[in-house]
């Protein structure tokens, strides 16, 4: 079996994984009016066509997409893996001078590094009015990722609490109280990183957060030691760099994972030697990058002040749960 997937990381200063095709004008739809409870805003989320979770945004002027049409509104990615947002040289140009597009910086993919450059969009608006952000262009030829206009990333969320809400579609943003820090956003790659526990693995074992991710992946040097059974199926995986995918063609299956107050049982996931290991410096220790098919279970919370992050599993997949004895 051929599992067909794309990946988003943005690792460093920019990184993406994408399928590149055209994107028509989005349905209109309640997802584009946002609802606000008190301090808190909530806006609703949208699914991908590879599973990940997308988001209106107003880039302040109508764009021309890849297949002719313009359009106020457009679909983002919401990707947790994504340190800085993205958008594909094709719409970028159509936001700032030709000037700020030569690609002079390099981003560092899933896949591989790739040329890019990076620009302010002013009027970037995701529900929370106008604002600038700070976006990375994508190479040309790239028209759309994973079925999604753009990317947006963890810088366009910073300085506000908030809360993903992946069972319930929903990104919340306000509200105040501590959060248990299961995780954190990494000082330096500014990443949402940390650690899981796997039966019968003594190590703790490095995770990536990446929401952009349709399939979550482990390292070799971590399917070593989660030992069990393995099977031939093959996962896909494009990059941004226009050159050819690459192919994960052994899955594990694994007895299971605890992360924070996210519980769950026995699994199968793709083994790949990804470059994005190399670049968080893991391609030696145990690691796994989670993606949207674990997180649809989950809810994660980020601390802009303390940048600690922590994340619950819903009903079923919450440990709390396992220790009460509802599990089998």
């Amino acid at each position: 079996m051929i599992l067909s997937a794309g990946i988003g990381a943005l690792l460093a200063l920019a990184a993406i994984a994408g399928t590149p095709e055209p994107q028509g004008e989005p349905d209109a739809s309640p997802l584009l009016t946002p609802q606000s409870s008190g301090a808190v805003t909530t806006i609703a989320l949208g699914h991908g066509e590879f599973g990940q979770f997308t988001l209106p945004v107003s880039l302040g002027r109508a764009v021309r997409l890849g297949d002719g049409s313009a359009s106020e509104t457009v679909p983002f990615l919401l990707d947790t893996g994504a340190n800085v947002s993205a958008l594909p040289h094709q719409i970028a140009a159509q936001l700032t001078p030709a000037e700020h597009l030569a690609p002079d910086l390099t981003g560092h993919a899933l896949t591989s590094p790739f040329p890019t450059n990076r620009f302010f969009v002013e009027g970037f608006d995701y529900g929370l009015g106008p604002r600038t952000v700070e976006a990375a262009v994508l190479p040309e030829g790239i028209d759309s990722v994973l079925g999604a206009t753009g990317v947006l990333g963890l810088n366009a969320l910073k300085g506000e609490r908030v809360e993903i809400d992946f069972p319930n579609a929903q990104l919340r943003i306000g509200g105040r109280g501590e959060i248990a820090r299961h995780l954190e956003i990494d000082p330096h790659l500014d990443l949402i990183r940390g650690f899981a526990r796997i039966p019968g693995v003594r190590r703790p074992v490095n995770v990536l957060i990446d929401s952009g991710a349709s399939a979550s992946v482990i390292n070799p040097s971590l399917a070593r030691l989660a030992r069990g059974r393995t099977a031939r199926d093959s996962l896909v995986i494009y990059g941004v760099s226009g050159d050819w995918p690459d192919r994960a063609n052994r899955r594990r299956y694994v007895r299971g994972l605890s992360l924070g107050d996210l519980c769950l049982e026995a699994f199968w996931i793709s083994i790949a030697d990804l470059y994005a290991f190399e670049t968080q410096g893991w391609d030696r220790e145990p690691a796994m990058i989670i993606g949207a098919d674990i997180l649809q279970h989950a809810r994660i919370e980020i601390d802009p002040v303390t940048q600690a992050v922590s994340i619950e599993g819903a009903g079923e997949f919450s440990c709390r749960r396992r220790r009460l004895g509802r599990w089998s």
